[in-house]
């Protein structure tokens, strides 16, 4: 069976995702069928299944064991334009390295090891269904559900496909993401919990034409030539919808780049890695991010004469307000005029909702920061800022959370002092610094590659090294026998001499 380079590659990560560093050496190994109806390759872990099938057809039906990280060393040495070539042998699987010419070269032998891996499972009847859109639908709320289970909610853990309201969700009692999908409910029939996983999350399984069953506690998704199967989270997911409000008093368009935010968000907690929490404020007009404790820092993104007569002031994670910015690129804010009233970022045009419950804490000094910013301000653009270095103590509200606990502010925000105005030369030691910080973290991550790849290279050429070491033993041993036999030949002769 000959495999172009582009799909040995996918292969290789595709599999990557679904092999663990488990004790049973049994889910290290990949499971290669050949036969009249042609090739599939399967790996399993405890909890997923994942197989791809080549409509290849071979003459010789057989069934095999590979060792994923052989094959792994072996993919990752071929060149750009070259392939792999699997070949069953009577006791070997020989691998061969496909030039662009076509021609075969033969590169290693790996031992064939008959039998098959568990977990299988019945077979589970697919539903023609837009497995891609469902898929991605899953893909943007994923990053809204807990990271682990200690909490007691393991189907916060998961991601809700929701039938009756045809949207795909996922919250973690902080944060709630919400993807409509009119066509789920034509085929989920019930409701269903879907765990967080690898596979799920690539972009290999969104790319093909396919569908999904259901059968107890087995979930299979079909997507081109791949089959994956996972066990679906048993339990209740909460009642999301009670916690969003009825409506909202005001909605706001905010017509901004994703990337002014994001470098805004960097600027300001760049020297204040540690601090969780910034204020999202309109201000006559004015759209300022502020962060900052003793002393107050800022940055303004946007100039909205149209909300001139609107003040509005809210306090969240700055790590939830990116995640809003990511699932919402045409951004609209949706909120209220309290500044403790759940905020929904929406997106139309993408059918996604991200409600967001603002953090507590006592705003006037910010207020008071803000008039009196006002009174300095062109009809301009952006504010320098001033970072210090606060320490301050901070605390996440749980939003969305069916307790009724005593708010505490999160934070305490004092007046910037009258001693550090602001200036054009501080402005550009900032802007330096930044910058500088900015190069360091790209050099760090290329530094960082260099040694991937370096360590692939080291694998892949201690791969190369045990194979020829195996086939300079088998030499060997071919040579110790033929040197047998040759004496085995004179001394036959010397006695047949004597006889004489």
């Amino acid at each position: 069976m000959k495999i172009d380079h582009k799909t040995a590659l996918l292969l290789k990560t595709a599999f990557a995702k679904v092999i663990q560093p488990l004790k049973l050496p049994i889910f290290g190994k990949l499971e290669c069928s050949f036969g009249p109806q042609g090739v599939r390759i399967r790996a399993c872990n405890m909890d997923e299944s994942l197989s791809w099938f080549h409509p290849v057809p071979e003459v010789e039906e057989v069934q095999f064991l590979i060792g994923y990280q052989q094959l792994r060393s072996f993919i990752e040495t071929l060149g750009r334009n070259e392939g792999l070539e699997i070949c069953v042998a009577a006791e070997a699987i020989e691998l061969n390295r496909v030039l662009a010419d076509g021609r075969s070269i033969a590169f290693g032998r790996l031992p064939k090891e008959l039998g098959e891996l568990p977990n299988r499972g019945e077979e589970i009847a697919v539903k023609d269904c837009p497995i891609g859109e469902i898929l991605k639908g899953y893909q943007a709320c994923a990053f809204a559900c807990v990271d682990d289970d200690s909490g007691g909610r393991s189907t916060l853990g998961g991601v809700f496909l929701d039938a009756a309201r045809k949207s795909i969700v996922a919250a973690d009692g902080h944060h709630l993401m919400i993807q409509s999908c009119p066509d789920l409910a034509r085929f989920c029939e019930e409701d269903l919990i879907l765990p967080l996983s690898r596979s799920l999350l690539s972009s290999f399984l969104t790319e093909g034409q396919g569908g999904m069953g259901v059968n107890g506690y087995w979930v299979r998704v079909v997507s081109g030539a791949w089959d994956y199967r996972c066990k679906r989270i048993e339990g209740q997911f909460p009642t999301y919808h009670r916690v969003i409000p009825a409506g909202f008093k005001h909605r706001l368009e905010l017509s901004l780049h994703q990337e002014s935010i994001d470098r805004a968000l960097r600027e300001l907690f760049a020297l204040h890695p540690k601090e969780e929490t910034v204020y999202l404020a309109l201000h006559h007009g004015h759209l300022f991010l502020l962060a900052g404790g003793k002393e107050i820092r800022h940055r303004e993104i946007a100039l909205m004469p149209k909300y001139a007569e609107l003040n509005l002031i809210f306090a969240f994670n700055r790590h939830y307000l990116a995640n809003s910015l990511k699932a919402c690129p045409s951004l609209v804010l949706n909120c209220d005029d309290s500044s403790t009233s759940p905020v929904q970022f929406e997106s139309v045009q993408e059918g996604r909702r991200y409600l967001l419950a603002p953090m507590h804490g006592d705003h006037k000094p910010l207020i008071a920061f803000l008039n009196e910013k006002n009174e300095k301000l062109p009809a301009s653009t952006e504010v320098p800022a001033i970072p210090t270095n606060p320490t301050t103590q901070q605390s996440e509200e749980k939003a969305m959370s069916p307790t009724n606990e005593a708010e505490i502010p999160a934070l305490s925000v004092k007046v910037e002092s009258e001693e550090a105005p602001a200036n054009e030369v501080q402005k550009e030691g900032l802007e330096a610094i930044y910058d500088k910080i900015e190069k360091l973290i790209e050099k760090q991550q290329e530094a960082r590659e260099g040694l991937v790849e370096a360590h692939r290279a080291v694998h892949a050429t201690q791969f190369q090294l045990k194979l020829l070491l195996k086939d300079l033993k088998a030499y060997e041993r071919g040579q110790n026998r033929r040197l047998k036999e040759v004496r085995k030949v004179e001394e036959l002769l010397s006695s047949l001499h004597k006889a004489a």
